[in-house]
């Protein structure tokens, strides 16, 4: 059989053509005795045929039927043998699997192995063979045939079954050969499934003898059996418990192969659910381990470490794995992935959980990591990194709680807010998110000035960097909270360098360069970063110098505020200059135009108490604006009157001159439509002032005055008004004035007429009874009350006491006060202010002023030199409160309108102020005016006095000119084509007048002229006949009423008058101050005070000396009022006074100086005490003699009149010298009465040791003659408290 069997041929289709005759050969041929033979032949030739047919099957089928049913013997030893052959040999396909299946269950070898004794040997030939055999499948039909073969007929899960090798009976006495078979079985699972059902079969048999396996390489273990080792492991803890550490290495492995869904499971099945009875800390430790090493961080994450951290956090454990949690929550930090932070901060949320006040270090590296996470960029605005934030803010919390964790932090934080910032590194918005968190870290006690000011640069330069707008939001807020911050640093230092303020000024002004909301109308960063910081920076600013710092940016803020009204801005601004406006005025000062401006224009009284304050400090400001702020004051039916009542008050107590009679017609109307409450009362308070000074411009309103004050019962308000109530009965016809008698009868009788002001109102009655008594006589009845007793006993004639009469002296002093009101109010106002009035001039000189005024190269007094002004004039100025608005004036004054501003603006171009020049140009334009191309304009000041004369007395002008000018005047001559510009320009007119002039009808112009230009004038009679002079006209009036200088000689140039021209210079010397370069030696020196230079004491009769008298006074007590005439016996009178110790001043010896005459006695009377007034016809014809008097009256000064000659003109009482001694008036009974007033006057003087005397001696000359000795001049004893060294003196 055998030997037929090895001659079967392997081709398919020739056996096919020979199956008939093998299958007859077959069935024909009897079975030898040696059945090995067989077997072998049949196996070798399904092992040599690659392509087996069904007849084939038939035939391996058919030798193995006829063996079993003919009872072939054969050994087992041999079928094992055969077997083993097979599966060695043999490929894993159905041809050889039909084979091996055949001679196994056919003879049945597990049946024939598992005998008494147990062929144990065969068995391990059997399961070595498997081992060794690699199952590689060309198709699934195949290995499902193998897997049948070994799962269902070698090996079985069915206890029936008597044919399989894991009987319990073998796998018991075979317990290690089958558990070397069953590693075997789970190693190579991870090759073929085949091997995993053996791994089953033998797991489901005897589990105890075949446990899960563990500790075997996981790259050959198969994911069945992972599932098979999860299943059994998930079923027994006690399992897990045993092999925890195989467990986690399993674990670590499955992540460093990257198997993490196996990883998931087994963590999740096996671990999770264990938590409480595994070993925590090792798996911990293993977890924070494999977070170092693993490379695929996003799977560790989501597949493992996610449902983990979920697990853990809600895992009631001791505090003592707190380290290991945390180290865990760093550790899935440091993966660097976007899922990480979530796990992380739910880690830490666990707040109690951990010991946070030892952990600074360790919060200081978990801050680092957060901060590492700036290199990822995520496209969704919402997502895992997020969670550092969370993060951040637990570290903030436990930072609040432990100071000592802040300081760890503070540079970490610091560093990296700084470098986020930078505008040359780009970040996700996460980063800016996360950033904000951070900042709360800084500690503000640690920023020092560097720090601070690379902040403020970071925020300078963000702003100068704009950045995609996917980003903007966040990126805003993070710098946003960069400012807050700063603000906060701001409010708790107070005070910051100037360094700092520099930078800031520049971030400040720089914001403006930029819109301040975008499209969608939401605030820009710039305007964010204003509000924040803006009036925290107000509040650091100490000095001057840091302020000023700021004038830029809020001078631009101011003009978009006033452009586009933007609400808040406008709040910022004004709230950044009542801050620093308060603290320092002085910079607040240069912006009144500013306030004043949007205070009118908006109605918003904000400015009104910074407004007063600043008022004290250039009042002239506020005054140029009085008709604007009488116009709100009263509008909107006087609710701004409470606001700026105050300053108002201010105003009219320092110049009630600037109200008009429209500004009290405007008032009156407002209390006659506005309902009486305590704003309208005190407001009404502050015209006392007013009426006090300027009674008549109530005159046409005293009606009403009398109403209001009725209406009120106000005792304040009559106590202000009561002088006024007076004044009004006393110059009234005799039925008014009982009419409004009556009225204060009606308060007085009134029962809600308090007694404070029927006191008032009684005494009242009494300063009119004293004036005219008549008035009263019959109202008796009337002030039968107690407070009446006084003007009872008056009018009755039955004053006796003591305590009555000294009422009634009382009474008589304040009527003398009143009586000079009333005198006041009939002499004429001419220029008696003791300031420049600025009304003339522009609005906008006030800003050309600030900018000017500022100390450089190119300032104010660069203009003045270019306008033609001399050196004495700038000296002059500088002593001026705002020297370049008393320039302006002076320009204005002596200028047409157009034609000042015009040369200004030329002016200004030409010494390179285009700064200056800017600001009149964009206010002339503003108004609608247009600037000339061809600025061809003289831009020199015209000459200060202008001498006007007949063309025939030319000679005479002309030496006239050059006298003057060699005392220091600069003249013009007549000029038909300039003439009126230069009557204007002149500060004073010399008229030359004789017959021919008089009737010149040119002439006659000219006078007239000046006469309606209100300007100063010197008449010269030059003519020596005096038949001429006129009996009418104009001149007729003039030479009657005015003074003149007779110069009838010289018109002779040979009979010069040299004892005129003193006198001559003298009167210009009130309106002009000489220039002291043009002087020449004929001159030398004219006006200063010292007697060896004074020309006007060459020509006195006689000599008078003045050894050791004091000339030049600064603190004087009586000024000498006289007309040029009585100048003799006024020098006589000054020596006698000042010998008794007055200080005496005496124009003579005041003419030094850039200011005039008409200047020095305007402020010497406001000093002195007394105006000590010689009265002479020629002293009341006199312009300037009759100011010197007003303005005493004015100032409310003591005037004590001396007549040294009958005139008609005086009638006031005063003390008659008119026949006293020529030669020395000063002596006797009448010089001891002017001293007896004197005393009540200037009580402080003793009178018995003149200080004077002993404190200072006479000034040397200034003569040429003793510049060679100065050596021997005497020397200045010591400067007196009394006389100080005169500012005349320093000049000189």
């Amino acid at each position: 059989m055998d030997a037929i069997i090895q001659k079967l041929t392997h081709d398919n289709d020739l056996f096919h053509d020979q199956w008939q005759d093998t299958f007859k050969l077959i069935h024909g041929t009897p079975m030898t005795v040696n059945s090995e033979l067989i077997l072998n032949a049949l196996a070798d030739y399904v092992l040599k045929d690659s392509s087996p047919s069904i007849p084939k099957y038939t035939l391996v089928t058919m030798v193995v039927r006829r063996m079993i049913d003919e009872n072939v013997l054969i050994e087992i030893e041999d079928l094992v043998k055969i077997l083993v052959n097979v599966i060695n040999r043999s490929k894993t396909d159905e041809w050889s699997l039909h084979l091996l299946q055949t001679i196994y269950v056919n003879f049945q070898i597990g049946e024939q192995l598992n005998t008494d004794p147990l062929r144990k040997d065969l068995i391990e030939q059997i399961l070595t063979s498997l081992q060794e055999k690699t199952f590689v499948f060309t198709s699934d039909d195949d290995k499902q045939r193998w897997e049948n073969f070994l799962s269902h007929i070698l090996f079985s899960q069915s206890i029936d079954d008597h044919n399989i090798l894991n009987k319990q009976q073998i796998l018991t006495n075979m317990k290690t050969t089958f558990q070397q078979f069953y590693q075997r079985a789970v190693q190579q699972s991870g090759q073929c499934s085949i091997w995993m059902n053996i791994v089953r079969i033998f797991a489901t048999c005897l589990p105890e003898i075949f446990p899960p396996e563990v500790n075997l390489p996981i790259e050959n273990i198969s994911p069945d059996y992972l599932n098979h080792l999860i299943r059994t492991y998930k079923e027994n803890t006690d399992l897990i418990k045993t092999n925890f550490s195989q467990l986690l290495n399993i674990i670590e492995q499955l992540v460093l192969s990257d198997q993490y869904d196996y990883a998931h499971s087994f963590t999740m099945k096996l671990i999770t659910p264990n938590l409480s009875v595994i070993d925590l800390e090792s798996f911990l430790r293993k977890m924070i381990a494999l977070c170092a090493i693993v490379t695929d961080r996003d799977s560790l994450c989501t597949k493992v470490l996610d449902e983990l951290v979920s697990e853990l956090v809600i895992l009631n454990t001791v505090n003592t794995f707190a380290g290991l949690y945390f180290d865990l929550a760093l550790a899935i930090l440091k993966l660097h992935t976007i899922k990480a932070p979530r796990l992380s901060r739910d880690l830490l949320r666990l707040n109690d959980f951990y010991s946070w006040g030892e952990m600074a270090d360790s919060l200081a590296e978990l801050l680092k990591r957060c901060i590492s996470y700036d290199a990822l960029n995520s496209k969704e605005h919402f997502n895992n990194l997020d969670c550092l934030e969370d993060i951040v803010e637990i570290i903030i919390d436990k930072r609040q709680v432990y100071s000592s964790i802040g300081k760890v932090l503070h540079p970490i934080a610091m560093e990296t807010i700084l470098r986020w910032s930078n505008p040359d590194l780009r970040f996700d918005t996460h980063v800016y998110r996360l950033g904000k968190r951070i900042l709360h870290l800084i500690d503000i006690e640690q920023i020092n000035e560097e720090i601070c000011i690379k902040l403020i640069t970071a925020l300078q330069n963000r702003v100068n960097h704009p950045i995609n707008v996917d980003s903007t939001r966040d990126n805003i807020c993070f710098f946003t909270e960069i400012s807050s911050h700063l603000a906060i640093f701001f409010q708790k230092h107070q005070r910051l360098s100037t360094c700092v303020h520099s930078v800031l000024s520049a971030l400040f002004t720089s914001l403006l360069d930029y819109p301040l909301y975008d499209e969608d109308r939401n605030p820009s960063l710039g305007y964010i970063l204003m509000a924040i910081m803006t009036l925290r920076v107000a509040m650091t600013i100490c000095n001057e110098n840091d302020a000023r710092l700021y004038e830029p940016y809020l001078d631009r803020v101011y003009q978009i505020v006033k452009n586009d009204e933007q609400t808040s801005l406008c709040q910022w601004w004004i709230q950044f200059w009542l801050i620093i406006g308060i603290k320092i005025p002085s910079v607040a000062v240069n912006h009144i135009e500013q306030f004043l401006e949007h205070t009118f224009n908006t109605k918003d009284v904000s400015f009104c108490g910074l407004l007063t304050t600043l008022y004290q400090l250039h009042s002239e400001m506020f005054h140029q604006h009085i008709d604007k702020l009488v116009d709100f004051l009263l509008s909107d039916y006087g609710q701004y009157l409470m606001p700026l009542s105050s300053l108002f008050q201010l105003m009219m107590r320092d110049q009630p001159e600037r109200i008009m009679s429209k500004h009290i017609e405007q008032i009156f109307t407002l209390i006659e439509t506005v309902p009486l409450n305590s704003e309208l009362c005190a407001f009404i308070q502050s015209l006392s002032s007013i009426v006090n000074h300027y009674p008549h411009l109530f005159h046409s309103h005293r009606d009403k005055l009398f109403q209001f004050i009725t209406r009120t019962s106000n005792l304040r308000i009559y106590q202000y008004f009561q002088k006024y109530l007076v004044i009004c009965i006393l110059t009234s016809d005799e039925s008014k004035a009982n009419e409004q008698i009556d009225h204060l009868i009606e308060i007085l009788t009134s029962e809600k007429c308090s007694q404070q002001v029927q006191k008032e109102i009684v005494y009242t009655c009494l300063l009119i009874a004293l004036k005219d008594k008549r008035l009263l006589i019959d109202r008796h009845d009337d002030f039968m009350i107690p407070e009446g007793a006084l003007l009872l006993n008056y009018l009755d004639d039955t004053i006796v006491h003591e305590a009555e009469q000294a009422g009634i002296q009382r009474a008589q002093v304040d009527l003398k006060q009143i009586e000079l009101i009333v005198h006041q109010t009939r002499v004429k106002m001419q220029e008696n202010q003791l300031e420049i009035s600025y009304n003339n001039i522009p609005a906008w000189a006030s800003k050309v002023a600030e900018v000017l005024n500022r100390r450089s190269n190119k300032d104010w007094r660069s203009l003045t030199k270019q306008l033609g002004y001399s050196l004495t004039e700038i000296k002059h100025w500088m002593m001026k409160k705002d020297p370049c608005m008393a320039l302006f004036h002076e320009w204005f004054t002596t200028h047409e309108p157009d034609e000042a501003v015009f040369s200004l603006i030329k002016a200004l171009a030409d010494i390179d102020r285009h700064d200056a020049e800017q600001i009149i140009r964009q206010a002339v334009l503003e108004a609608g005016q247009v600037i000339p191309d061809d600025l061809s304009i003289d831009t020199k000041r015209r000459p200060p006095i202008y001498l006007s004369f007949h063309s025939s007395d030319i000679h005479f002008a002309t030496t006239l000119k050059e006298n003057l000018a060699s005392a220091g005047y600069l003249c013009q001559l007549y000029d038909e084509h300039t003439e009126l510009k230069s009557i204007r320009g002149a500060k004073v007119i010399i008229c030359c007048i004789d017959r021919f002039y008089t009737q010149s009808e040119h002439c006659s112009k000219v006078f007239q002229m000046l006469l309606n230009m209100k300007k100063p004038f010197i008449i010269l009679h030059i003519d020596e006949q005096a038949s001429w002079l006129p009996h009418e006209g104009i001149f007729q009036s003039v030479l009657r009423n005015y003074t003149y200088i007779k110069f009838c000689n010289s018109k002779n140039n040979k009979d010069w008058p040299e004892n005129s021209f003193p006198e001559l210079l003298a009167h210009v010397r009130y309106y002009v101050a000489p220039d002291c370069h043009m002087i020449t030696d004929k001159y030398h020196h004219w006006f200063v005070p010292r007697l060896n230079d004074l020309i006007f004491l060459k020509y006195l009769s006689d000599d008078i000396s003045f050894d050791n008298l004091p000339l030049v006074v600064l603190h004087p007590q009586i000024v000498l009022s006289y007309q040029w005439d009585s100048r003799r016996d006024v020098l006589l009178l000054y020596k006698h006074l000042t010998q008794l110790g007055y200080r005496v001043w005496l124009d003579l010896f005041q003419m030094a100086g850039g200011d005039t005459l008409v200047e020095k006695f305007d402020e010497t009377i406001q000093q002195a005490s007394c105006l000590l007034a010689c009265i002479t016809p020629a002293y009341m014809k006199a312009i300037h003699c009759q100011h010197q008097l007003s303005q005493a009256n004015v100032l409310q000064k003591s005037v004590l009149p001396i007549l040294l000659e009958e005139t008609s003109a005086w009638s006031v009482s005063s003390i008659d010298w008119r026949q006293l001694n020529e030669h020395d008036r000063w002596k006797g009974k009448q010089f001891e009465s002017l001293l007896t007033h004197l005393r009540k006057i200037v009580p402080t003087i003793q009178v018995d040791k003149p200080r004077h005397l002993l404190e200072m001696q006479r000034p040397v000359s200034a003569s040429r003659e003793c510049v060679d000795h100065i050596h021997q001049r005497s020397k200045r004893i010591s400067s007196a408290s009394l006389v100080p060294e005169s500012q005349a003196c320093s000049v000189m």
